[in-house]
C-alpha cells in the first residue's frame, strides 16, 4: 500500500478500516497521504470499532492533515517487531494516534513529527484507553509546532501509557508529556 492519497475530510490515505480486523504481516505502508481538511490516518485509519494487527511491517513516510500521520486507531492496535518512521501529522500523533488499547512490542517509533502550533505527541499520542510499550524504542520524534509538547509520547489525561524495557530518547522538545505522566520516562 504505497503512494495513495485520500482527499476527503475523513482520511485513511493507505488503508481505511471500519468495523473489521486488518492484519498486516511483512507489509510496507508508505508514502500515503490524507490531505482533506481535518483528515486523519495518513497510513492506516481505523474509522471505528476495528482491530489493527501489524507484524514485521513498516509504516513509513505517510502524512495526515490532522491526526495520526502513520496510524490512527480508535479501538485496538497491536504492533509487533515493526517500524513506524518518518510520518507527519498536523496536530496529534505523528507516528501513532491511539484512542483505545494499544500494544507495541519490539517496535520502533522513529523520526515522526507533528507540525501545527500546539501539536502533541510526535511519536505517540494517547487520547484515551491504555498503551503499553514493551522492548521498544521511541527515538528522534518531534512535536515541532510552536508550543508543541510530548516529542516522544503525549499522554492525554484519562489515558495511560506504560513502558517496560523501552528506550525513549532524543525526542524534541521533550521525551514525554505532561511531565511525570508516563511512569519511567525521564525528560
Amino acid at each position: 500500500m504505497n503512494g495513495n492519497t485520500a482527499t476527503d475530510s475523513t482520511g485513511g490515505g493507505g488503508v481505511y478500516l471500519i468495523g473489521t480486523t486488518g492484519t498486516f504481516e511483512c507489509t510496507y505502508v508508505s508514502r500515503n497521504k490524507a490531505t482533506g481538511t481535518g483528515a486523519d490516518g495518513g497510513g492506516i485509519l481505523d474509522f471505528g470499532s476495528s482491530i489493527i494487527n501489524l507484524r514485521s511491517s513498516w509504516v513509513i513516510g505517510n502524512s495526515a492533515t490532522d491526526q495520526g500521520g502513520g496510524i490512527l486507531s480508535r479501538q485496538e492496535l497491536n504492533v509487533r517487531k515493526s517500524t513506524v518512521q518518518d510520518n507527519i501529522a498536523g496536530s496529534q500523533g505523528g507516528g501513532v494516534w491511539s484512542g483505545g488499547t494499544t500494544s507495541l512490542d519490539g517496535t520502533e517509533l522513529k523520526g515522526n513529527r507533528t507540525t501545527a502550533a500546539g501539536s502533541l505527541g510526535g511519536g505517540l499520542f494517547t487520547n484515551s484507553g491504555a498503551a503499553t510499550l514493551n522492548r521498544s524504542k521511541v527515538i528522534k520524534n518531534r512535536a515541532d509546532g510552536a508550543s508543541g509538547n510530548g516529542g516522544g509520547i503525549y499522554e492525554q489525561p484519562g489515558s495511560t501509557v506504560m513502558i517496560d524495557r523501552t528506550k525513549v530518547a532524543n525526542n524534541h522538545p521533550n521525551q514525554c508529556a505532561p511531565t511525570g505522566a508516563v511512569t519511567g520516562c525521564v525528560n
